[in-house]
């Protein structure tokens, strides 16, 4: 493994190299100095060194090649990459920074070293670390913390570490042709800037607010009164692949329960479509790690960055549809309406052209 390479000078300064000013010329023209100085101090936890979580860590652009690549060219402090697993031959297949040289190594400790030639001014560390050891001690080193190959119920245990520490909490996971990330960024401020009648933008920046549920409310959500077109199948089919998975049972024999304690039609979500999803949940296509990492790599810069509306709070692909949705899932402790108004499934639906560079 390469040694980690720092910034020379200014790093967690409020100023920049000429070296910094002249890499990240185009994203500060994009997002402003002031994001810029927030992204590079910011030290994040990717947990899980698959497809989803290097996709979601470099990004060349703002919408599609985004999780480690995007954090890494957009200049954070730190990335933390943290797996506990060693390289397999199905790892080859989406996780484009391993090769066959790797097999048998560390996953993490494998991938940081092309990482960290993607940016020399930021500190790529790799560790062997597990969800287990995932504590309040080790978790406060941080600012973001993402999981991109934990179970819901390790997810919950960590969040709720997060939520304690205020910590900002993503989530993910590929299960072959579908995908999800969740969002827990607590009280998020953010800046929004508006555009003017004629579509060009204006110079008015309006200062947001958004307060972010939990994940242990998050599946806790009921559909009920949700009309058929609108209710989200990817939301129940998660819960029956996770619960299938933790217990070993077949999907379509948790799937009445599940059903049934969240309110959804039983046509909404067939045992033919869970047990597709069962089917690839080890496998992790390229096309979808592409898509639900270059989301999520660009939710985690618009948090730190804190420019731009955060999706609230939860994106699913689904490959048969060719488009993602974004769900609002559970509620906050205090139920309170939100400074912007959420976005119902209908008009979050995410084509996969608005997704993938054309």
């Amino acid at each position: 493994m390469a040694a980690p390479v720092e910034s020379t000078e200014g790093q967690g300064a409020d100023n920049l190299t000429d070296q910094e000013a002249t890499q990240y010329d185009r994203q500060i023209r994009l997002w402003g100095l002031e994001a810029q100085y927030r992204i590079r101090k910011t030290r994040i936890l990717m947990h899980g060194a698959r497809g989803l979580a290097i996709e979601a860590s470099h990004a060349e652009s703002f919408a599609f090649k985004c999780t480690a690549k995007n954090l890494v060219l957009g200049g954070v402090c730190e990335l933390h990459l943290a797996d506990p697993e060693v390289t397999v031959e199905d790892d080859l297949g989406a996780q484009f920074f391993l090769t066959l040289d790797d097999l048998g190594k560390n996953r993490a400790s494998a991938s940081v070293e092309r990482l960290q030639q993607l940016n020399p001014m930021v500190n790529v560390k790799a560790s062997a670390t597990s969800l287990e050891q995932l504590d309040a001690a080790f978790l406060g080193q941080f600012d973001v913390v993402c999981l991109t190959d934990a179970s819901l119920a390790q997810a919950v245990r960590i969040d709720d570490i997060c939520r304690q520490l205020n910590i900002r909490f993503f989530c993910g996971r590929v299960y072959g042709f579908y995908g999800y990330f969740f969002s827990n960024q607590h009280t998020h401020d953010y800046i929004l800037k508006l555009p003017q009648s004629d579509g060009t933008e204006a110079a008015k920046q309006v200062k947001k607010q958004k307060c972010f549920p939990t994940l242990r409310s998050a599946l806790e959500h009921s559909l009920q009164g949700v009309k058929k077109r609108r209710c989200p199948r990817m939301y129940p089919a998660l819960l029956t692949l996770e619960a299938a998975i933790a217990s070993g049972k077949a999907p379509e024999s948790i799937l009445p329960k599940i059903m049934t304690e969240h309110h959804v039609a039983p046509e909404v979500v067939t045992p033919n479509f869970v047990n597709a999803m069962y089917q690839g949940w080890r496998t992790e296509m390229v096309s979808t790690s592409a898509i639900v990492g270059g989301m999520l790599g660009s939710e985690i810069i618009k948090a730190i960055s804190n420019v731009d509306e955060p999706i609230y709070n939860t994106f699913f692909w689904d490959a048969d549809e060719s488009s993602g949705s974004v769900e609002l899932l559970g509620q906050t402790a205090s139920d309170t309406k939100q400074s912007s108004d959420p976005v119902t499934p209908a008009e979050a639906a995410v084509p996969v052209a608005d997704v993938i560079e054309l």
